[in-house]
């Protein structure tokens, strides 16, 4: 799901299958949103941005771009990656098997999509 929150910002429509910003223009606040909260010099400006379903529809390129700018993309990518390295350590205790090779791949491939 991180993954997928930081493409809504940074892939294009073609790669997602949306359009860039959907979430955004339906008032969902995803992690690098709420990285942006809290670290965005623009945090105040974001706050009110982001209160109204409204405000999120008229002003989504401008919140992006507030998103993009505080860092929360790096931020919210180290966190997937944390995620696939705890993955990858619970699956060590399951005895090799096709299926551990299967979930190893898909947590490569879920992290190293491109952007």
């Amino acid at each position: 799901q991180v993954i997928d929150d930081i493409l809504d910002y940074v892939a294009d429509e073609k790669t997602l299958g949306k359009p860039s910003g959907s979430d955004i223009i339906q008032g969902v606040i995803t992690l690098p949103a709420l990285y942006a909260l809290e670290n965005s010099p623009h945090k105040a400006e974001l706050r009110v941005l982001l209160s109204s379903p409204l405000a999120c529809q008229e002003n989504c390129e401008k919140i992006m771009d507030m998103v993009l700018d505080s860092g929360g993309i790096d931020w919210s990518y180290e966190v997937a990656q944390a995620y696939q390295k705890k993955a990858l350590k619970l699956l060590k205790k399951f005895p090799e098997s096709e299926a551990k090779e299967v979930f190893k791949k898909i947590t490569g491939f879920i992290v190293e999509r491109e952007f």
